[in-house]
């Protein structure tokens, strides 16, 4: 997390770190001995940052969806904080794009969207889920 907060910061301005609370099976962090219940969710803007209105930095997410890819996320946080932290047009981006969710909320709630994954796979099917949506 240290490093991508490093690398982002570099082009954009932070903003807050917040927290995806999972339902289910939680990771196991092998390394350090915790059992973790949270995804970490990086709030960056461009610069300069101007507060918009109030918004939770935890979401307690919906039930468990893995319907299109092992990575897929519920859409409803992306939902709510794409929402929340943008306007319609408004560019969001997703470094880990994984199986598009954050890009279907974009798409949905009438946003730009940039995103990108190392993995091949994960990629073709967010890129599928968009082009079928």
């Amino acid at each position: 997390l240290p490093a991508v907060i490093n690398a982002l910061t570099e082009h954009l301005a932070y903003v807050w770190l917040g927290a995806l609370v999972t339902p289910g099976a939680h990771n196991q962090v092998q390394q350090r001995h915790v059992r973790s219940a949270v995804k970490p969710l990086l709030f960056c803007a461009k610069a300069p940052y101007a507060p918009g209105p109030w918004f939770d930095d935890a979401f307690i997410s919906e039930a468990r969806v893995k319907d299109d890819h092992e990575w897929q996320q519920s859409i409803g946080a992306a939902r709510y904080y794409i929402d929340k932290l943008t306007d319609p047009g408004a560019v969001v981006l997703d470094p880990f794009l994984g199986s598009g969710t954050t890009a279907l909320a974009a798409k949905r709630l009438q946003r730009q969207f940039i995103g990108c994954d190392v993995d091949p796979v994960a990629f073709e099917t967010a890129r599928q889920r968009l082009a079928n949506d």
